[in-house]
C-alpha cells in the first residue's frame, strides 16, 4: 500500500485519488468510515450473518432399533460383556433374532398360569448344537446346556438343566415348561441353581461358547446363532 501511494503522489491528478485512499485505508476503527467502504470491501467473517448450528444427531438406544440385524448386534454385544465376567448389563432390547422364540414374552410368579413359558429353539439341529446360555439381570452368565457326543455322558458329567437338556435338544426344539423347573450354572461354580431368581429381562442365547480364557487364546469372539428375551417379575 505504501509503495502504491508513493508511486502515484507526483501526478498532477494525486489530489483526486485521496478521497478514494483515505477509504481504502479505512478499517474496522473507523467506525462511520466503515460503513462506506463496505460495499466494495471483500466480506469478512465478522459481517456475516450467525450460521445456525444443526442439532446433533441422538444416539440410538438399545429400545429404538431398526430390525434384525440391529437385535443381532445388541445380543452379541450383551453376551461378550457377559462372557467376559460382566454383571448387571443394561439391556433395554426385546425381540428374537435366529428362530428363537421366547412365549410369553412376559412371565411372573403371581401363579401357575404367569409362570407357564415355551422356549422355542431354531429348527436346524446344527444351530441348536451350541452352548444355551442365559444372561440373568443381576447375576449375568447362566449355561442352560453345552453339546457334546454320546462318548461324554458319564456320571460326573453336570448337566445345569434336565427340563431343557443337550440330550432332548438333539431331536427337539419345543420346550413347554415353568419357571420353577428351570435351572443353570455358573461359569466356574458345579452346582446348578434356580435360574428365574431376581426380576429383571433374562437373555436366552445359542452361542459359539462361554470359555473366556479359550476364545481370547483362539483368537475368536463371542457369536450369537439364535436368541430372544422374557421379562420376570418374581
Amino acid at each position: 500500500m505504501t509503495t502504491f501511494t508513493s508511486s502515484i503522489a507526483s501526478r498532477t491528478f494525486a489530489p483526486l485519488l485521496l478521497p478514494v485512499l483515505l477509504i481504502a485505508g479505512c478499517g474496522p476503527a473507523g467506525n462511520g468510515r466503515a460503513e462506506n467502504a463496505s460495499a466494495t470491501a471483500p466480506d469478512r467473517v465478522a459481517d456475516r450473518p450467525a450460521t445456525a448450528t444443526a442439532p446433533a444427531t441422538p444416539v440410538a438406544i438399545a429400545g429404538t432399533l431398526g430390525g434384525k440385524q440391529d437385535l443381532a448386534v445388541v445380543y452379541t454385544a450383551d453376551l461378550a460383556q457377559a462372557v467376559a465376567g460382566a454383571r448387571k448389563i443394561p439391556f433395554r432390547a426385546k425381540g428374537d433374532i435366529g428362530g428363537m422364540i421366547c412365549s410369553p414374552a412376559t412371565i411372573s410368579g403371581k401363579d401357575a398360569a404367569s409362570r407357564a413359558l415355551t422356549l422355542t429353539l431354531p429348527e436346524n439341529a446344527e444351530t441348536r448344537a451350541h452352548v444355551l446360555t442365559v444372561v440373568a439381570p443381576e447375576r449375568g452368565l447362566l449355561e442352560i446346556y453345552s453339546p457334546y457326543d454320546g462318548a461324554a455322558e458319564a456320571d460326573d458329567l453336570v448337566i445345569p438343566s434336565q427340563t431343557i437338556a443337550w440330550a432332548k435338544a438333539r431331536t427337539r426344539n419345543v420346550f413347554t415348561t415353568n419357571t420353577d423347573q428351570l435351572d443353570g450354572l455358573r461359569p466356574g461354580r458345579d452346582a446348578p441353581e434356580p435360574l428365574f431368581l431376581e426380576a429383571g429381562r433374562y437373555r436366552f442365547a445359542l452361542v459359539s461358547g462361554i470359555d473366556a480364557a479359550l476364545l481370547k487364546a483362539n483368537g475368536a469372539q463371542v457369536e450369537v446363532m439364535a436368541a430372544c428375551s422374557f421379562d420376570w417379575t418374581p
